[in-house]
């Protein structure tokens, strides 16, 4: 291989050779992850009679997102709880120990070509909640692992993320 074509082929792209999607492409088609921070978390553990919490929890996700117009960015939000599973029937039952964590995630997206944010269908809509919670779901689940093995009880492992996606037309 020639020299110069080889070097053509290392060097880095530049941010205008970027491969731009459609302007009518899907809306998760045209998100690029930017980065993921946590901005939020709270713990709480409580030990009763010198006994540790019981490993059997809730789990609570929510996934949210809006639109920076002006920065051509989507912002979205996984917000996890965990927190002790309901026993028998009595679901106000406080068990005598219990850990509870709040974990919330951002994933901040580079869009190439903003939406409407009024009208994009609710599938699409689904999509990037669930790219969300996708993208974001390994960060928490590393997080409330090491949080609670720091608080000084066996590690609890959220479980791994299976989503299914809806199958889209074909075009």
């Amino acid at each position: 291989m020639p020299q110069d074509k080889r070097r053509q082929r290392l060097q880095p792209r530049s941010k205008t050779s970027k491969k731009r999607s459609h302007p009518t492409a899907p809306l998760p088609d045209r998100m690029n992850l930017k980065s993921v921070r946590m901005v939020e978390t709270h713990a709480l553990l409580k030990i009763a009679g010198g006994t540790l919490p019981s490993p059997k929890m809730a789990i609570h996700t929510e996934a949210n997102f809006g639109a920076s117009v002006a920065e051509k960015t989507i912002i979205g939000n996984l917000k996890v709880t965990m927190s002790p599973a309901p026993e028998g029937d009595n679901e106000d039952a406080s068990p005598a120990s219990s850990v509870t964590v709040t974990v919330v995630m951002q994933c901040i997206f580079d869009v190439d070509e903003m939406p409407d944010m009024t009208t994009i269908p609710e599938a699409e809509i689904q999509v990037v909640n669930q790219t969300i919670t996708l993208v974001a779901w390994a960060y928490v689940r590393q997080h409330i692992a090491m949080l609670t093995t720091s608080m000084g009880i066996p590690a609890f492992t959220l479980p791994l993320m299976r989503v299914k996606l809806p199958e889209r037309s074909p075009e």
